[in-house]
């Protein structure tokens, strides 16, 4: 299975955005930047890295969601196929991490939080995580971990938990819970990340309930269909 980042604008043709870097095959690793993303006359900024990896701007405050630092190559394949990550990071950690305010691990696999970011992200950064996972990611020397069970305010920013599944049957039980998450501001568009998850009800029931502007998924592709 393979991580397929994409971005779009809810019920618009994703024709707002462009790419750069070199298109290896499979959308992992592109930059896709939305760049004053504009709903309305508000604004918010966009980079989308690799695999789950996304810088978001809004409201003037950097927010970096699933940091996923390993070199090309170097994690063991989860179905045997190939080593993991398929592509290198388009940009060093040190990069992606310039002017990060706040952090969101949505859950503890480690193409979401690996060994590399644990250890090279700023361990006074706040970092928001799904409940059950803040023990251990304080075990990783964090200080400022907030988990969110339902609603967190942070410097005029609300992040709200969504509901997410890694699948349906008995996938779930072996890859463990996920979250999603809906982040809005002032004058800013509502944007609902996704998460790894199928779409079922509850993904369908957010979406119609709450509106939001910007859709971020990280849909996959297994045996050569997308899901």
């Amino acid at each position: 299975m393979r991580n397929r980042p994409f971005v779009c604008r809810a019920n618009e043709h994703p024709d707002w955005f462009h790419s750069r870097g070199a298109d290896r095959g499979d959308r992992t690793g592109i930059i896709f930047i939305a760049n004053n993303l504009h709903c309305e006359g508000r604004t918010i900024k966009l980079l989308l890295l690799r695999n789950a990896t996304l810088k978001l701007e809004i409201r003037g405050r950097i927010v970096l969601i699933d940091p996923f630092f390993a070199p090309k190559g170097s994690r063991p394949s989860f179905t045997g196929r190939a080593p993991n990550p398929l592509v290198e990071l388009p940009a060093t950690p040190a990069e992606i991490l310039d002017g990060v305010e706040l952090v969101v691990v949505s859950h503890l696999h480690a193409d979401h939080f690996d060994p590399v970011a644990q250890s090279l992200v700023p361990k006074y950064l706040p970092l928001v995580c799904q409940p059950g996972d803040e023990h251990k990611i304080r075990s990783f020397g964090f200080n400022d971990v907030m988990p969110l069970t339902k609603v967190v305010d942070w410097n005029g920013i609300r992040l709200q938990r969504r509901e997410g599944s890694h699948g349906l049957g008995p996938v779930v039980r072996k890859m463990g819970p996920v979250m999603g998450f809906s982040i809005a501001a002032k004058d800013e568009p509502m944007v609902y990340w996704t998460g790894d998850t199928v779409l079922y009800p509850p993904v369908e029931t957010t979406i119609r309930d709450t509106k939001p502007e910007v859709i971020i998924i990280t849909p996959a592709e297994r045996d050569g269909t997308a899901i």
